[in-house]
């Protein structure tokens, strides 16, 4: 199994229900457990085995460069000398496991859309295959099986679906009784898309080079659909999106609670 396919991180989206102010982070920067929830995400698919990453920029893609551009010095101790007008700085205590990772960083445009960013880093693609997944979501898929599944079937595209949870309190009743209650339940009948897609490059070639409001998840997956090319991975294990603040602090509470133990870089 070719662990050099590339993961592309979809990371130039506003994230308009996340954000504060203008100085605050992208949303592929907000910290879970301390870290940034793309730290996790590339930490999950590292172990794995897959360490090549196309990352697509956007909005605050400055603020992204800055991250893994500074990444050591971020998590380490430092000492600054200060002598005639330079500053020398050396790290002193690295606080964190030193990541074998390969990361391109692309430009893809303020607002270009999810579809239109996968083809502006399709030329930085070189192996037949690439997965790819959106920067807001933690999960403990197994990619290794994502990946096999997907060689056997040997379609264009696999997503994973995941079980979504209620945004209400469920009530289980017998009459007017209620028997059991359940804050954000899982909805263990319905599958959504989580995500963690394996795709063949091909998938890239119907889109234009110009256009900009190419949505991935309208056009190109509903051909891949009529095309009879796309094929589901079932994953019934931890997921959690994370589109607003409310989320994040959900997210938190699940990372560190028995859901977080069951991730696989934890």
């Amino acid at each position: 199994m070719n662990k050099d396919y590339p993961v592309v991180l979809l990371c130039g989206g506003k994230g308009t229900r996340l954000e504060g102010d203008r100085f605050s982070p992208p949303k592929c920067l907000i910290e879970v457990k301390g870290k940034p929830i793309i730290w996790h995400i590339m930490k999950h698919y590292a172990s794995h085995g897959f360490k090549n990453f196309i990352i697509c920029l956007g909005h605050k893609g400055d603020m992204i460069k800055d991250y893994f551009i500074n990444f050591n010095m971020k998590n380490s101790d430092l000492n600054i000398r200060f002598e005639g007008g330079y500053s020398n700085v050396e790290v002193i205590k690295q606080n964190f496991s030193i990541e074998d990772w390969n990361v391109k960083l692309v430009e893809t445009g303020e607002d270009t859309m999810t579809g239109s960013r996968l083809k502006k880093i399709e030329r930085y693609i070189e192996t037949d295959l690439f997965l790819m997944t959106y920067g807001d979501g933690i999960s403990n898929v197994n990619l290794s099986e994502l990946l096999s599944f997907h060689l056997e079937h040997g379609a264009l595209a696999t997503l994973t679906g995941v079980h979504p949870r209620s945004q209400y309190g469920q009530l289980n009743m017998n009459g007017n009784l209620v028997t059991s209650f359940r804050e954000k339940a899982i909805l263990t009948e319905q599958y959504i898309n989580g995500g963690y897609f394996v795709l063949h490059k091909k998938v890239l070639e119907d889109i234009a080079e110009d256009t900009l409001d190419c949505v991935w998840e309208n056009e190109p997956l509903e051909r891949l659909v009529y095309m009879n090319e796309l094929f589901v991975y079932k994953h019934e294990g931890f997921w959690q999106g994370m589109d607003t603040l409310k989320d994040r602090d959900f997210l938190e509470v699940l990372m560190n609670n028995q859901e977080g133990k069951d991730i696989s870089y934890v």
